[in-house]
Parts: structure tokens; C-alpha cells; sequence
């Protein structure tokens, strides 16, 4: 079995899937809202909607097959579980709720473990790279959803997410 190095917080690869979270995100958002195309906005959308859908299956699986998890111990679910469910409702229907749900769930502590990971293994370990393209994609999503869809919270956003 390949032993790989252990994570390095503000190693060169964080700092990388940091900026990455970011960047590409604002950028794509920005462009899709100035080229004003539905149709490719709406296809963004719906592939980030899937990558998030499939990393968080994917990685239960990989789980399961390693031994590592049963189906009896698939609950209770973490903050970021249920932010992945409401962040793929929002990139597919621009339902509000949803989006009100991801902006403040996953900006706040989904943007909080990309920041600062709690994880012991490093890139390509598959919980390396499920961890990031989990966490790193909602935040992307909310970003995008902000920026490309004008979906903007409101004040009375806050105690209906709460």
C-alpha cells in the first residue's frame, strides 16, 4: 500500500484547493453573469449539482467497501451533509429557502473546514480528495449562486434559517 505524507495545514496543496475555492468560482460567476447565456448557466449549474451528488455517494461507498462504514452507521449526519442536499437543491431549482439554507450553513462552517481541515491524510488519498471537492464545491456553489443567479440573502433570511 503507498504511504502517503500526512496533511500539511497551509501546505502548498491547501493553499492551492484555498485559492482554487475561490477564484474559479467568483471568475465562473462573474462570466456567466456578464455573458448572460441561461442555457449555460443553467448546464454550470446542473454539473456541479452532479460532481457534489456524486462525491457524496462516491465517498459512502468507498467507505462501505473498505469496512470502514455500515449502513447502520451512515446517521446521524454532519452540518455539511445536509448543506450538500440544500446546496444541490439550490443550483437546480434556485429554490430560495435552499439557497438562504447553503449561503449561511456553508459559509459559515462548511468555509470553515476548508480553511481549517481536521483530516490525516493527504492528495490523492480518496478521503483527501472527497473532503476538498465536498466542501470546496458547496462553497463554490453559494458563490456562484450569488454572483451568477443574483440570489442574495436577506434579513429575514436569518431567522428562518435558524
Amino acid at each position: 500500500m503507498l504511504m502517503l505524507a500526512e496533511f500539511a495545514f497551509l501546505g502548498q496543496g491547501h493553499i492551492v484547493v484555498m485559492f482554487l475555492t475561490f477564484v474559479v468560482p467568483v471568475w465562473l460567476g462573474w462570466w456567466l453573469r456578464v455573458c448572460r447565456e441561461e442555457r449555460l448557466t443553467r448546464l454550470c449549474f446542473w454539473l456541479l449539482a452532479v460532481a457534489l451528488t456524486a462525491n457524496y455517494f462516491g465517498i459512502f461507498l468507498y467507505r462501505m467497501s473498505i469496512g470502514e462504514l455500515t449502513l447502520r452507521q451512515a446517521l446521524p449526519m454532519h452540518l455539511c451533509d445536509w448543506v450538500t442536499i440544500a446546496v444541490v437543491v439550490a443550483l437546480v431549482t434556485r429554490n430560495r429557502t435552499a439557497y438562504e439554507l447553503s449561503y449561511f450553513w456553508g459559509l459559515s462552517g462548511t468555509l470553515q473546514a476548508v480553511i481549517t481541515p481536521n483530516m490525516q491524510q493527504n492528495f490523492p488519498h480518496p478521503r483527501c480528495i472527497s473532503f476538498f471537492v465536498g466542501h470546496s464545491g458547496i462553497v463554490a456553489a453559494v458563490l456562484m449562486l450569488t454572483l451568477a443567479a443574483s440570489l442574495r440573502p436577506h434579513w429575514r433570511s436569518v431567522p428562518k434559517v435558524l
